[in-house]
């Protein structure tokens, strides 16, 4: 372990992201919770969860990048139990499970090469990898905990969950996967356009974001399969910045007009912009509309799949990029429709949250600095590709602003679906049925009464783990 490693390549991108994303999470925690006691609690697991996000980029082993991992999961889970607590089990026990996976893969990693050492994992134990750091990144199928946890923590918490603790899954898919693996691009294609096509339908603003997160996870896993390390990074950089503050703008009009109900919210934009600007501002950017960083980014993961790809990858990719403008158009425009109801009424006064908004633009500040207008910078990922209208931005601005507004207006007929969208596989996250329900019974470690015990039993596992080996 060394603190050299933070300043590596391709940890630095991920240094700076935290750096912004924890600095931002405790001012807006400041105004989110109204209570001492939860502002106080909350700068404390802040300031565990930026001990363990040092740690797991300055490691420079498995082990103790899992250990410092599980101290990140245990200082969001505690984070995300504030508002929910069953969201918060759901995510703990999700993530303790990938820990579990990774430390299996670990052991198998130091019975084959004699080392724990970051580094390519050997072929017989990839597969543990894969599937522990699949659950941290939301793989499909295996992101049940995603939607749930992202759309019912406190904003300052979703913040860093989108931000950063996501993150960390691509980041151990680069160390142990730097060469090309196919099994890896195939994934993150099918993971980015599902993810864009879950977010079109719910009407939860955060649930739309949760959805995009996995969205973009996709096209950085894609971007990991492909060997393009370096593109991942610099994705996960950009994506920190914008996720960062479409979180905490949605935590701004949540706070302000008592809902995230995007058809209760119909013409609040209107009468407040102050509390929606923000949001709309962060939704441009996110968008991947020619020249942003999103933009840029999204291509350039496309061109490294090479021209030996098959024809549907791209075209999934591109597509997935494509229903970024429509689902981000479903979360804004109706904030500017006419209304004649009263919904546009703040619940609080309008005042305290300029200053948040102001924060939160402060962040869409260095997204435009990572902007494709600036030619110095990701330079090395400017690439061209002829499958996509990149080479033309205004061809590509006007295909991405008609496959917005098609997805708005076809949205906007849809009257039947509920607030938190589609169903997705919520059997996972059911206390009342399913596998969580058959655990629950077999050890009632789930029992509230019993949490913090298995909680600590499950870390002191680990460090007795960590020792003996």
């Amino acid at each position: 372990m060394s603190l050299s490693n933070l300043f590596d390549g391709i940890n630095a991108p991920f240094l700076a992201a935290g750096l912004v994303l924890y600095i931002s999470a405790v001012i807006s925690g400041e105004w989110y919770f109204k209570a001492p006691g939860e502002r106080v609690r909350f700068r404390v697991l802040v300031a565990a969860a930026s001990a363990g996000s040092i740690g797991i980029l300055s490691s420079g082993n498995w082990l103790l990048f899992v250990f410092f991992l599980e101290i990140l999961t245990l200082s969001l889970w505690s984070m995300i139990s504030m508002k929910e607590p069953r969201a918060a089990l759901v995510y703990l026990l999700s993530q303790l499970a990938a820990a579990g996976l990774i430390l299996v893969g670990t052991a198998g990693v130091y019975a084959h090469t004699g080392s724990l050492a970051i580094g390519p994992v050997p072929e017989p134990w990839r597969v543990f990898f894969m599937a522990g750091f699949g659950i941290k990144a939301a793989f499909p199928l295996l992101h049940f905990w995603l939607p749930e946890a992202h759309g019912k923590a406190p904003s300052p918490a979703s913040a860093l969950l989108s931000g950063f603790a996501v993150k960390t899954g691509i980041l151990g898919l680069i160390r142990a996967f730097p060469e090309p693996f196919a099994p890896l691009v195939l994934i993150g294609t099918v993971m980015a356009f599902f993810g864009a096509f879950m977010a079109v339908f719910p009407r939860d603003i955060k649930r739309v974001l949760a959805y995009s997160t996995m969205s973009h996870l996709g096209f950085m896993t894609a971007a990991v399969g492909a060997g393009s390390g370096e593109i991942a990074a610099a994705y996960a950089f950009s994506h920190a910045m914008i996720k960062g503050n479409l979180f905490i703008s949605a935590g701004i009009v949540e706070k302000t007009f008592g809902t995230r109900d995007i058809f209760a919210l119909r013409g609040s934009g209107r009468l407040h912009f102050a509390a929606v600007a923000a949001l709309t501002a962060g939704a441009f950017f996110a968008a991947g509309l020619p020249g942003t960083a999103s933009y840029l980014l999204k291509n350039s993961v496309i061109s490294s799949l090479g021209h030996t790809a098959p024809w549907w990858q791209p075209f999934m990719l591109t597509a997935a990029g494509m229903m970024a403008a429509g689902y981000l158009l479903n979360i804004t425009a109706p904030l500017f429709f006419r209304d004649n109801s009263k919904n546009g009424t703040p619940k609080h006064e309008e005042g305290g949250n300029i200053i948040f908004a102001v924060l939160s633009v402060t962040i869409l500040l260095l997204v435009i600095a990572a902007d494709s207008f600036f030619p110095s910078i990701l330079h090395a990922f400017r690439v061209d590709t002829g499958f996509t209208p990149a080479s033309d931005k205004l061809e590509a601005f006007i295909a991405s602003a008609a496959a917005g507004l098609i997805i708005l207006l076809a949205r906007l007929r849809l009257k039947g679906i509920p607030e938190q969208g589609l169903p997705d596989i919520k059997i996972c996250l059911s206390m009342d049925e399913g596998p969580l329900y058959a655990f629950n019974r077999v050890s009632g470690c789930c029992h509230p009464g019993r949490l913090n015990t298995f909680v600590f039993v499950a870390l002191v596992f680990l460090v007795l783990l960590m020792l003996t080996l």
